[in-house]
């Protein structure tokens, strides 16, 4: 019996994509160029809302019967998820918030000067 997969991407600066995986983590590992992107646990309250209204939009264009039981047993759901996160769009993200803490540290007189 195969295995089912659902996926979900979100858009992100230009065409980056983060994509939320329904998957055996193990197996989707196994088939993943973990040289290019990261596997994460859904954690984060933002990606958490972001997959919830990915699987509630699929449901209501599609009545997927995978999204419907998906959203019937939300929230622990989550938990057979996983974020494929590109490394080069991860290291631009914390790269940018770094200088933003900078930016705002800097504007606010923070910086010791």
């Amino acid at each position: 019996m195969r295995s089912q997969t659902m996926l979900a991407t979100t858009q992100s600066h230009a065409a980056v994509r983060i994509a939320f995986v329904l998957a055996n983590k193990d197996a989707f590992r196994l088939n993943c160029n973990l040289g290019t992107v990261e596997l994460e646990a859904v954690e984060a309250p933002q990606d958490i809302a972001d997959l919830l209204n990915l699987i509630e939009q699929h449901f209501k264009f599609t009545k997927s019967t995978v999204a419907d039981r998906i959203l019937q047993s939300w929230p622990e759901a989550i938990s057979q998820f996983v974020k494929v996160m590109p490394t080069d769009y991860k290291r631009v993200l914390i790269e940018r918030a770094k200088h933003d803490e900078e930016v705002e540290s800097g504007v606010h007189g923070v910086d010791g000067r």
